[in-house]
C-alpha cells in the first residue's frame, strides 16, 4: 500500500499540486522503502552464503530498472523528434537520461532524477557491504546505524549549504550526495529487521508510530522543501515497521491504492509523457484550458499507462530475468514479498 501512496503522492504533485511541497515526499517513501528492500535482499543472500554477490546483485538490478527505463526514454526521444519537427532533444539531456547521471546534467523529464539517486545507491551500497563484510567479517554490518547516522548528518548539512542567503537552489535536492540519507533509513530499519529483531520489534511500538505521525504533520505544516527533505524520511521510517507487520486489509480502496503500487516503477516512468500527451490532446483538439481537467485526467490515465507498460516491457524482463538468474535464497523472496506487500 505505501508504495501505491508514494507514487499517488508524486503524480499529484507534479500533475496538480505543485506548492504542496510535502507532496514531494513520496519520493523520501520511495527512498525508505528502496532501501529496506535493496539491502535486505542482500542481507538475505549472505545470511545464506556468508558473501555478498556484488555481479549477480547489479544484473538482477540491470533486468528490473533497464528494460523498462530505455523504453521510456526511445519513445520519448522519438516522440520529441516528431513533435519538434526533426529536432532532436538536447544533447546534454540525452546524454543525462542515457547514462543516470540526470541528475548532476540535465534530464528529457525533471523528475527522472530520482531514478539517478536510487542507481547510483544500487552500486554503491553492495560495494560498501561487501568491504564491511571483507574487513570487518566478525562484526557483520554492525557498524551501518552508524553510518546511516553520518549520511543523515553529512546530506542534511550538505542541503542547508545549498541555499545560503536565503536562495534555495533546487539542484541541493537532486544530487545524490544530499538525498542518499532515506536509502541509509531504510537500510538501517533492513540491517536491525535480519540482523536485530528485538530491536526492530521494539519499533513497533504505538509511540514509534506516533512519532513518524508527528514528524509528518509538522513537515505538512511547515510545507518547505528542506522540511519535506529533512523530516519525511525519518517520519516514514518510524512508521514503516508497524506496516510491515500488518495483515493484508481487505478494505477495496486499500487493496486498489496496493495493486497500483505493484506497478509503481512503470507508472512513475511514464507519468511525464501521459501529462504531456493529455494536456496537448485536451488544449489542442477540445480547447480546454481549465488546469483541474488537464490534470485530473492525466492522472488516472497516468496510472493506466504505467500498468500497461509494466505488463508489456518490465513483468516480461522480470521472467526472464528469473529464468536465468534466479533469486536463489528462500529469505531474500520472503523479503521482496514483504515489501511488495506493503
Amino acid at each position: 500500500m505505501l508504495r501505491g501512496i508514494a507514487v499517488l503522492m508524486v503524480i499529484i504533485h507534479h500533475d496538480w499540486i505543485e506548492n504542496a511541497y510535502f507532496l514531494r515526499s513520496g519520493v523520501d517513501l520511495f527512498f525508505v522503502l528502496s532501501g529496506f528492500l535493496i539491502s535486505g535482499l542482500l542481507f538475505s543472500e549472505f545470511q545464506k552464503s556468508g558473501e555478498i554477490r556484488v555481479g549477480r546483485f547489479l544484473v538482477r538490478r540491470a533486468f528490473k530498472i533497464y528494460p523498462a527505463f530505455y523504453f521510456l526514454f526511445f519513445f520519448s526521444t522519438i516522440g520529441f523528434f516528431v513533435l519538434s519537427h526533426g529536432h532532436l532533444p538536447a544533447t546534454n539531456k540525452v546524454i543525462g537520461e542515457a547514462t543516470f547521471t540526470q541528475n548532476y546534467v540535465d534530464s528529457l523529464w525533471g523528475y527522472t532524477w530520482s531514478l539517478a539517486v536510487e542507481e547510483h545507491f544500487y552500486l554503491f551500497l553492495p560495494l560498501l557491504l561487501l568491504a564491511m563484510s571483507r574487513i570487518w567479517p566478525q562484526t557483520r554490518f554492525r557498524s551501518l546505524p552508524v553510518i546511516s547516522l553520518i549520511f543523515s548528518i553529512v546530506c542534511l548539512s550538505l542541503r542547508l549549504a545549498t541555499h545560503p542567503h536565503g536562495v534555495f537552489e533546487w539542484q541541493g535536492l537532486y544530487m545524490t550526495q544530499t538525498r542518499i540519507d532515506g536509502l541509509f533509513a531504510g537500510v538501517t530499519l533492513s540491517y536491525l529487521f535480519h540482523f536485530e529483531r528485538e530491536r526492530f520489534e521494539l519499533l513497533k511500538a504505538p509511540a514509534f508510530r506516533v512519532l513518524g505521525a508527528g514528524v509528518l504533520l509538522v513537515m505538512i505544516a511547515l510545507n518547505t522543501l528542506l522540511a519535506t527533505a529533512s523530516l519525511a524520511y525519518i517520519g516514514f521510517a518510524c512508521i514503516l515497521p508497524w506496516f510491515l507487520s500488518r495483515e493484508p486489509s481487505r478494505n477495496a480502496i486499500v487493496r486498489t491504492i496496493a495493486h497500483i503500487g505493484t506497478y509503481s516503477y512503470s507508472i512513475y516512468l511514464w507519468q511525464g509523457p501521459v501529462k504531456g500527451f493529455v494536456c496537448s490532446v485536451l488544449l489542442e483538439i477540445f480547447h480546454i484550458k481549465s488546469g483541474s481537467i488537464l490534470y485530473a485526467a492525466a492522472i488516472p490515465l497516468s496510472v493506466a499507462a504505467g500498468i500497461a507498460a509494466a505488463k508489456l516491457v518490465e513483468l516480461p524482463a522480470l521472467r526472464i530475468r528469473d529464468r536465468f538468474f534466479s533469486r536463489e535464497s528462500a529469505r531474500a523472496q520472503d523479503v521482496f514479498q514483504l515489501v511488495r506487500s506493503v
